[in-house]
């Protein structure tokens, strides 16, 4: 169903959508032996698959002909709405915030037009090596290549709050609260690595900021345009208890600590997506330049430097990583197609860093390796410290699916066409050898 949600099509993601629905049918006989008993799969849901291929090539992409549109703008213009009312008459309500939401969105859609650099949520920034004084011809070159996407990379940009909503915090705080260790040590360690000054007045009377979230505004995909609107969210928020006012019992509410893929290296394209040991000679694109040097790491902290030392813009994270991905083609053939990944340890503790938000590239989201039986003891809310082995989930969002899974999937095939050609010449030249 991941490619019948794709915006664009080709003969590549038409041909992978076949593939995934054969490689279906061979793996049902597994609900037989592991399910309820079924006579057969003939079901309409089903069955309609088997035509999506063909409705697709005749009738354009999918992405129009369910009810998903319908049932987004019942929360876009009634939902969000009444939320933004205080509930009284808030039929006129609705209708003046969406009134005033229209008029912002157009707004923003002209400033996008009229200056470029401009993104929602960042306001204006102008791009390096503008020459002004050929504005208009840059604007009809922009204006004739409007049709044409734009395959190479792509900068995400983020957006935080203007005040921290921990502020105050001592390194020692720090280490406690968010149960991080060695923290001004990694601090120093990030402006050393980055060549920059101020560590030598970092000490532990220095007072940081930490924020609860940070959003990032991922590159457009054609593929899942809709997706690129909404921000992705990083968090890093402490645990509250409940507390009673005059309004009544406020409930507590759990930690949230995002995992992210982070770029740690400009490595060769050719060592494959993410961090593979293998070499594929495909072309760069966007696509495969999104997957290169990636590894996944555990948001534990969001803060600034002090002013004093406010040697870097982006804010700054403090993280635990996961061990790198090994080889993404053998995990992409393995029956559950994931690739797995574990706590990245040194000397019986986590590994920890600190980064820059720009390092970020997106949040992702990993599934705990479940032995035969579920222990009881695992919670939500803390699995990811109880758990040491997960899998990279590919399917969390269309995005997700689009990069890491119908990409793989035509690197593996480029793969298996290449092999094909090198063993059709080894057989030419062995025939032309004579005895």
């Amino acid at each position: 169903m991941g490619y019948a949600h794709f915006q664009v099509h080709t003969d590549d993601s038409l041909t992978a959508m076949q593939t995934a629905w054969e490689k279906m049918h061979e793996n049902l006989p597994v609900f037989r032996e592991l399910g309820p008993e079924c006579s057969d799969f003939n079901i309409p849901k089903l069955h309609n698959i088997r035509h999506y291929i063909d409705s697709i090539r005749l009738l354009g992409s999918a992405d129009g002909y369910n009810t998903e549109n319908t049932e987004r703008l019942h929360i876009d213009l009634a939902k969000n709405g009444y939320r933004a009312s205080n509930r009284r008459d808030y039929i006129q309500q609705m209708t003046r915030w969406l009134t005033r939401q229209e008029a912002v969105h157009r707004f923003s859609l002209y400033l996008q037009w009229a200056c470029p650099g401009y993104s929602p949520g960042q306001g204006y920034r102008p791009p390096p090596n503008v020459d002004w004084d050929d504005w208009e011809q840059a604007d009809d070159a922009d204006n004739e290549e409007d049709e044409a996407f734009d395959e190479t990379p792509q900068q995400v940009t983020y957006d935080i709050a203007a005040r921290p909503a921990y502020p105050n915090l001592s390194a020692s705080d720090i280490q406690t609260q968010f149960q991080v260790r060695d923290f001004l040590f990694y601090v120093n360690e990030f402006l050393n690595q980055h060549k920059l000054p101020g560590g030598e007045l970092l000490r532990s009377t220095r007072r940081f900021g930490a924020f609860k979230r940070a959003a990032l505004y991922l590159p457009a995909l054609r593929a899942a345009e809709t997706e690129s609107e909404k921000p992705d969210v990083i968090q890093a928020i402490l645990a509250a208890d409940g507390t009673m006012s005059n309004k009544g019992l406020k409930r507590g509410s759990p930690a949230k600590f995002s995992t992210v893929l982070v770029r740690i290296s400009d490595s060769n394209w050719k060592d494959g997506p993410l961090s593979g040991n293998y070499f594929v000679s495909l072309p760069l694109t966007w696509l495969t330049w999104n997957l290169l040097g990636l590894q996944v790491a555990h948001v534990k902290l969001i803060f600034r430097l002090p002013m004093e030392i406010m040697v870097h813009e982006a804010p700054l994270l403090y993280v635990h990583w996961f061990t790198p991905f090994h080889d993404m083609l053998a995990d992409f053939e393995s029956p559950s197609g994931l690739s797995r990944i574990s706590h990245s340890n040194t000397v019986g503790q986590r590994r920890s860093s600190v980064i820059s938000l720009a390092d970020v590239v997106q949040t992702c989201h990993l599934i705990p390796k479940f032995a035969t039986t579920t222990n009881p003891d695992w919670d939500c809310n803390r699995v990811l410290n109880q758990v040491t082995t997960f899998y990279f989930n590919p399917y969390l969002r269309y995005r997700d699916f689009y990069l890491f899974r119908y990409n793989m999937y035509l690197i593996t095939e480029y793969h298996k066409r290449k092999q094909a050609e090198l063993a059709a010449k080894l057989a030419r030249g062995a025939n032309n050898i004579r005895f």
